[in-house]
């Protein structure tokens, strides 16, 4: 490999240049950084089209394996490696095949054409990842392709040392039109992914709002109306012990407990649980949850603090394989509640996250489409 580098350059700084795009590209891989709703971005194919565009597609190739390594101790699994593998493969031979050495316009090429079915392919067929979630993810991958594509071209037109590392047989002066095309693809691409970046955060911010109000909610609702059934029973009975476990001996069925707790939910699929002081369920909306056990909401899962009040998520424990979006089928949050005023009760409000991750697909879907709508329209100007 050495002496291939050197005779691409004649220089030693060359095979230097190689090793440290290629170990880039592994590190922006390993090191992304976090997005929205666990989305990373990965840095790595931006060193990999450049090692691609400087010493051809067999050494490029080469980086863009060591570089998608990365990945598979960043998700728990290596299919990300033959969409991240195929990109580099792919964009060298067009770049040894075609008149111009436009990376973007091949990069642009690619994820239509070949980035994009792999990974339909891979999440659909193999970690049986939802349409929404696969859509969403496709786009995602897709969009942060041309970017790197976008900032590599970017390098190598305003980085002057880079391209004298090019075979003399290759090298060519960079003609104005490539010039204005980059400015008019970084003045459309770049704040359009900036802003993505703000817009998805938001709505991640937003939709768990919406779960905390619903928990509250349906939680709150059920409390006052135990609250006036207590105050009923004790008006018809004289006063009210303060034991509430007096309250079922004293003619008020679990039934109705239940038909109050069902009542108050704001979402069909919230399950709420009413528990006495030690924890143990008086009444539960779900038949499965049985009268008298301790309830542990989050059973076997890994139970971690949110930011809004006392809610918290549970994640079940899953295949590694399985990406974000498949996991999120197994997550819950979780909300307490105590009825206060002299009372050990609480109530205990949980929800699946896959509902609320349906709603998040089809925002970030949208918002996804219309920057490589308006990405596809820079392409064509």
């Amino acid at each position: 490999m050495a002496v291939h580098i050197q005779k691409k350059a004649n220089t030693r700084p060359a095979i230097a240049l190689f090793f440290f795009l290629m170990s880039s590209g592994f590190a922006g891989n390993y090191f992304a950084p976090r997005l929205f709703v666990d989305f990373s971005y990965l840095f790595g194919s931006i060193p990999v089209l450049l090692a691609v565009r400087i010493f051809g597609v067999r050494w490029g190739l080469l980086a863009g394996v060591v570089a998608a390594s990365a990945t598979v101790f960043l998700f728990g699994h290596p299919f990300a490696m033959i969409w991240l593998c195929a990109e580099p493969l792919f964009v060298g031979w067009l770049l040894a095949k075609g008149k111009t050495r436009n990376i973007i316009l091949y990069d642009s090429v690619y994820w239509p054409l070949a980035g994009a079915p792999l990974l339909w392919i891979v999440f659909r067929y193999f970690l049986h990842v939802s349409v929404p979630g696969t859509l969403v993810t496709m786009l995602m991958y897709w969009l942060i392709g041309i970017t790197n594509a976008l900032l590599a071209s970017l390098l190598l037109t305003y980085a002057p040392r880079l391209p004298i590392f090019e075979d003399a047989d290759n090298f060519r002066s960079i003609p104005i039109h490539q010039l204005l095309f980059n400015v008019l693809m970084a003045t459309v691409l770049l704040p359009a992914v900036v802003v993505l970046v703000f817009y998805g955060k938001d709505i991640d911010r937003r939709y768990l709002a919406t779960a905390h109000d619903d928990l509250s909610g349906s939680s709150l609702a059920a409390i006052s109306d135990i609250r006036l059934k207590l105050q009923q029973q004790a008006a018809e009975t004289g006063g009210f012990n303060r034991d509430q476990r007096r309250f079922i001996e004293l003619g008020v069925s679990r039934e109705s407990l239940k038909n109050i707790l069902l009542d108050a939910r704001r979402k069909t699929f919230t399950r709420l649980t009413l528990i006495d002081g030690a924890g143990r369920v008086i009444s539960s909306t779900d038949d499965l949850v049985l009268t008298g056990n301790i309830f542990e909401p989050c059973g076997d899962g890994t139970r971690t603090s949110l930011s809004l009040s006392a809610m918290s998520k549970c994640t079940q424990s899953s295949s590694p394989l399985q990406p974000y979006w498949q996991q999120s089928r197994y997550a819950t949050y979780i909300l307490t509640t105590s009825m206060a005023q002299g009372s050990d009760w609480g109530i205990v409000a949980d929800c699946p996250l896959d509902p609320y991750q349906e709603l998040l697909c089809n925002d970030y879907g949208r918002a996804l489409l219309i920057v490589l709508c308006l990405n596809m329209f820079a392409l064509v100007i």
